[in-house]
């Protein structure tokens, strides 16, 4: 029932008369009508019929024309006021309420979305096979958690050699299987590996002296961007494994060099034409072994480097905490210091799952 007729007994509006048919009334009655229509505010409706000197009636639905009905005295409708206020009141503290709620969902939401830096430090070896299943699986899991967690990514490559005897020119890898594993059968496990995290392994030919590479990634590291570096380390996994490249040849790195559009093939060509560099890199390489003990990435410890018996590929993830930015290029000199809280190491080619996991215990870490 609407208030002012409930003394009256009547319903509003009438039953079965639900609709407001046109009218031969005055503009001003139709006007009060349609403002008399449930849900409308009776204060509202009072003052409509004042302005058409038609104070004090409310105009009721009817099926063929809108008639007076039911006058409603004036203590009537100002009886109405404190409900008015209360109703009014009422409504006010629930938007409050509810615009308070959405701002604190907008900051959870905000503040869900903010992206902690993790920082993954790769040491790995273009001849080597299981660095680029490694490196498949590792692309795999940053995607996925990239998709699905609050973090970012930055990565460092830093060089080690798998095995200093191949020749400067490279050799054959039939030729190299057969010296040093005495045939290729071990390589059936490796390639079912590989097929299922996307190393295909199309083009396999040669077992590369990989020292050149190393210099000219370590270049690249220094003079570009984050991203320019690790795409130039995807590009030579992929021109090594899927293209038949020998990355023992200069020609064929600067050719990989000039696929990275942020590096300037110019000074690639006058590095790759000179020794510089060369100090550096096995300095680094040697830094590997050096590495201390570091908690594992499933949170056992003793985690450390090639002194633990871990093996290439090798990678350290630490996560940025709340009051310091840990930076991936700084994370070098700060193992070999004696290491870092937070930093978590794992060694071979490890599942996409594995790395989701470690990138789960190091946002944990990084959040303590």
């Amino acid at each position: 029932r609407w208030p002012p007729l409930a003394a009256a007994g009547r319903r509003w509006p009438p039953k079965g008369r639900g609709t407001l048919a046109r009218s031969t009334e005055a503009p001003e009655r139709r006007a009060t009508a349609r403002a008399a229509r449930p849900g409308w505010c009776t204060a509202g409706v009072r003052g409509l019929a004042r302005r058409t000197g038609a104070a004090g009636l409310v105009y009721a639905y009817h099926s063929t024309r809108v008639t007076r009905a039911h006058p409603v005295p004036s203590q009537q409708m100002d009886a109405l006021a404190p409900l008015r206020a209360t109703r009014t009141a009422a409504a006010g503290a629930r938007g409050r309420a509810s615009r308070r709620a959405h701002g604190r969902r907008c900051v959870a939401a905000a503040r869900a979305t903010e992206r902690v830096p993790i920082a993954v430090t790769g040491w790995v070896d273009f001849a080597c096979p299981w660095c680029y299943v490694g490196h498949r699986s590792l692309l795999q899991a940053v995607a996925r958690a990239e998709a699905t967690m609050p973090v970012s990514f930055d990565f460092v490559w830093r060089p080690h050699f798998v095995d200093d005897s191949i020749a400067a020119a490279g050799e054959r890898r039939e030729a190299y299987h057969g010296r040093a594993f005495g045939g290729e059968s071990w390589t059936y496990a490796l390639r079912a590996r590989g097929k299922s995290v996307g190393a295909r392994f199309g083009d396999w030919q040669w077992y590369a002296n990989t020292r050149d590479a190393h210099r000219l990634l370590m270049w690249a590291r220094q003079r570009a961007t984050g991203e320019a570096s690790a795409a130039l380390a995807s590009a030579l996994f992929d021109a090594a494994y899927e293209r038949g490249a020998n990355l023992s040849d200069p020609g064929v790195l600067l050719a990989v060099a000039r696929e990275i559009p942020a590096l300037d093939a110019a000074e690639a060509e006058a590095l790759l034409n000179s020794q510089r560099l060369s100090s550096e890199v096995a300095a680094e390489s040697r830094g590997f072994t050096a590495l201390p003990p570091m908690e594992s990435a499933d949170g056992a410890g003793g985690g450390g480097g090639g002194a633990e018996g871990n093996e290439l590929p090798f990678y350290v993830v630490v996560a940025a905490g709340a009051d310091e930015t840990r930076a991936a290029e700084a994370l070098g000199a700060d193992m070999a210091s004696g290491g870092r809280k937070g930093a978590l190491g794992l060694s071979g080619a490890q599942d996409v799952d594995a790395w989701l996991g470690a990138f789960d215990r190091a946002l944990q870490l990084g959040r303590a």
